[in-house]
């Protein structure tokens, strides 16, 4: 029996051995990892590493091993140490939220901005001015990055695949690494971070990382140039340094990510989306200084970012790189910007080998998806320590995360961001002209639309006067026409050029009265990319529209969405289209025959027409249209009404031909409708008319009962006259 039980401890001993040493053990003595597929760790399948093209070194140098730590550092005694204490020697212990600037508006801080010791990449920008809220809850303010809280990618996160390779057995990445912090509080206020230090050690202590970030103080006594022309105060200063450690050189590259989460406001208005902005470098102007060198843009849709990855997918090959050296990258929607700035001369001493665009989040709407770029560093030789100091390289980063305006991105080479169009000029006047009625008479910006209208209608009053002369004309001249029409029915060739001969008789140019259309079109158009990139409209009240660069929403929602029409009740739109409609009515002469009568038709269903185009564009816009409408109507009156009380020269000096029929007993003018406001103005054109045909008949008559040499006498002075 004892021998039984002997022979069953030593099976079962045994067995337990065999299952500890074959399953149990190696989970606590983790072996080294292979080489990686894909060192770069991009979301692009099939993508190459796209660092070993700048030689930098990969698997060899990537698993150095515990052996060549520092000779005072304890841990580089022994290899044995467990997993648990290997990690807090690479990882902070505490976990931290850090926020730089501040919200408060009187603090000299223009924006406010966190960040986390997780990754050590910004989670959000925040800006305080008053003018920048959220559109959909006005009582917070706005967030220039940072709008996605739910993705594990952030702004400026970094990656260096040199320790990331030894980060793997760790299951960290340097995304999700603890780094250890230190801040800096502001000298004026203990109670605000100015700088924050976020720092890395990699596993075999050979390389320390180190990220700075930090913000400057704009000039409280001057904080509306600070807000609008003054760059500094929207500008994240971000330094990234990698430390040497070790006794021998090395050679190390990064990755990193661009601004992610840029606000999509108003989609269902707005025209323009998320879309990548880079201004790239000409190398063949190296060695001219930074400020002189010219600056290439381009422009790459959200759109376009999905069709480039999916393309490439197909035809397993890496997504679109660009290597030219870069002035400015980042991403811009309608109205802000989040951009980052290398600094220094990049022709000289660039930091970027390659960039290329990326897709953070594809929505149901592909122009709605949030993209961003992802830039790989040039190869950085980092010599071995001397004499106990390591040796260190920085790169120093602009992230410029504010409103588009010129001023503001003019030194950075990015001003073409806000994009006027081809009536670039005539949106920057009307522009200056509006913002010099808020800024320095202290106009709203809705009175202030309505005064650039009085100014533009009030500069083309010549040309209007003139159209409304030729409108006047063109009336008095539709009874010839019509016995024109009567007369040369069966030949369209020789009524032409009978009409074009009793035109030019009674100068009268048919073109006239569309020349004031064709002199607002531009205005049109730039008056529209106007409010449509300037942020000083955006949020501009005036009456019941909350936003001047939006439709003005008298419901905001109607339980319903109407293809091409949305799901709100824009009542501007409908006011706009009925007084283009009355102007119509006013303006165009009355019909002479059936084809002129079916043009004015289709003229009434194009303004129908005009309702649906109209319907979702900017309050602002509409605004100037219905000013210019009121003005229009009110000019003409005035100009009818002068016209009426003071008699024309021109047409007292070139009347009617005596031989044909007078307009009152003319047979032809007898169709023209006499009824309404319009058959009155014609009564009174005719009655006019006669009394000038009258008076300059008298004259003859008299001269005619002179007898021949009074006559020959005015001959003779004719004669002379023409010479």
């Amino acid at each position: 029996m004892e021998q039984r039980r002997l022979i069953t401890f030593a099976l079962l001993s045994f067995a337990f051995f065999f299952f500890w040493m074959r399953f149990v053990a190696p989970k606590f003595m983790p072996q080294q990892p292979a080489a990686p597929q894909n060192q770069a760790g991009e979301e692009n399948p099939g993508e190459v590493d796209p660092l070993q093209d700048d030689g930098i070194e990969n698997q060899a140098n990537a698993n150095t091993n515990v052996q060549e730590r520092n000779g005072d550092d304890p841990v580089a005694e022994s290899n044995e140490n467990p997993e648990d204490d290997q990690v807090k020697l690479i990882e902070a212990t505490e976990k931290q939220s850090v926020v730089l600037g501040s919200l408060d508006r009187e603090s000299g801080y223009l924006m406010q901005v966190k960040l986390h010791s997780v990754g050590a990449a910004v989670q959000s920008i925040q800006l305080n001015d008053e003018r920048y809220r959220n559109l959909e809850r006005p009582d917070e303010q706005l967030l220039i990055v940072g709008n996605n809280p739910e993705d594990k990618r952030h702004t400026l996160d970094l990656d260096v695949p040199l320790v990331k390779n030894q980060l793997d057995p760790f299951d960290r990445t340097l995304k999700t690494l603890n780094w250890t912090t230190k801040t800096i509080s502001d000298p004026e206020n203990d109670n605000i971070h100015s700088a924050v230090i976020f720092t890395a050690v990699a596993p075999d202590r050979s390389l320390e990382l180190v990220k700075k970030y930090w913000l400057v103080k704009a000039d409280r006594s001057a904080m509306s140039d600070a807000r609008n022309l003054k760059p500094e105060g929207y500008q994240l200063h971000f330094d990234f340094t990698i430390r040497n450690l070790s006794d021998k050189p090395k050679t190390a590259a990064y990755r990193l990510l661009g601004p992610i989460g840029l606000p999509l406001e108003d989609q269902e208005n707005a025209q323009k989306f998320r879309d990548i902005r880079i201004g790239f470098l000409n190398e063949e102007e190296k060695g001219t200084a930074p400020e002189d060198q010219s600056v290439s843009n381009e422009k790459m849709t959200a759109g376009e970012v999905i069709e480039e990855i999916e393309e490439a997918k197909q035809e397993n090959r890496p997504v679109e790189e660009w290597q030219a050296p870069i002035r400015y990258i980042g991403v811009d929607v309608q109205y802000f910007a989040a951009l980052l700035v290398p600094e220094g001369n990049q022709l000289e001493n660039p930091y970027v080998a390659k960039s290329r665009p990326i897709l953070v989040e594809q929505t149901e709407k592909e122009e709605h998806s949030d993209v961003s770029v992802r830039l790989t560093s040039r190869s950085i030789t980092l010599p071995a320590r001397a004499d106990g100091k390591p040796s260190e390289v920085t790169h120093s980063w602009l992230l410029y995360a504010g409103p588009k305006r010129e001023e503001l991105l003019e030194s950075m080479g990015a001003a073409s961001t806000v994009d006027f169009g081809w009536f670039g000029i005539v949106s920057r006047m009307m522009l200056g002209i509006m913002k010099f009625l808020h800024d320095n008479i202290g106009l709203p910006y809705g009175i202030a639309i309505i005064m650039l209208t009085v100014i533009v209608r009030a500069c083309m009053f010549p040309l209007s006067k003139k159209q409304a002369a030729s409108t006047k004309k063109m009336k008095e001249l539709q009874p010839k026409l019509a016995e024109l029409k009567k007369k040369y029915a069966d030949d369209k060739q020789k009524f032409a050029q009978e009409q074009m001969k009793l035109f030019s008789k009674h100068n009268y140019n048919p073109f006239a009265g569309c020349l004031p259309i064709f002199i607002q079109l531009p205005i049109f158009i730039g008056l529209y990319q106007a409010l449509r990139n300037s942020v000083d409209l955006r949020m501009a009240e005036f009456l019941w529209v909350d936003n001047l660069a939006a439709p003005d929403a008298l419901i905001k929602d109607i339980g319903f969405s109407i293809p091409f029409l949305g799901s709100s009740f824009n009542l501007l739109p409908i006011i706009t289209i009925v007084l283009f409609i009355a102007q119509q009515k006013m303006f165009m002469p009355p019909p002479t025959d059936e084809q002129q009568a079916l043009q004015q038709k289709m003229m009434s269903y194009m303004m129908v027409f005009m309702g649906f185009l109209f319907y979702r564009v900017p309050a602002g816009l509409c605004v100037y249209f219905i000013a210019s409408s009121l003005f229009g109507l009110a000019e003409r009156k005035f100009l009818d009404w002068r016209s009426d009380s003071i008699p024309d020269e021109e047409t007292e000096s070139e009347p009617f031909d005596t031989e044909s029929k007078s307009r009152k007993g003319d047979s032809d003018s007898d169709d023209i409708p006499r009824e309404g406001f319009w058959g009155k103005l014609m009564a009174a054109a005719d009655e006019a008319a006669n009394k000038g045909q009258q008076g300059t008949n008298r004259p003859n008559q008299s001269s005619s009962s002179n007898g021949s040499g009074s006559s020959n006498k005015k001959n003779k002075r004719k004669n002379k006259s023409r010479r």
